[in-house]
């Protein structure tokens, strides 16, 4: 891939969260002539382009996978104090 193609794809990711080369995530603030700037949480990462060899971003409208987590979680909860209430219900009305 051409250095000006990636960029412009790096341009087109700015402000977005992304992976890059699987090991480094956080938001894509800044492109520069030789390196991205990515923030996470209270860390700055600058990556030089040339190391660079893949981008990841998640599809527009997909969950994120810690929301999908946390919803399991609450539901599991809810069904176990669901089931918690039936079962004392059941010992009162012996």
């Amino acid at each position: 891939m051409h250095k000006d193609d990636l960029r412009d794809i790096l341009r087109d990711n700015r402000f977005k969260f992304v992976v890059i080369n699987k090991k480094f995530k956080g938001v894509l603030c800044d492109v520069k002539d030789d390196f991205v700037i990515l923030i996470d949480c209270c860390k700055i990462l600058q990556i030089h382009i040339d190391q660079i060899e893949s981008i990841e971003r998640r599809a527009e409208g997909c969950p994120d996978r810690r929301d999908r987590d946390r919803d399991r979680d609450r539901d599991r909860d809810r069904d176990r104090d669901d089931d918690r209430d039936k079962d004392h219900r059941d010992t009162e009305e012996e």
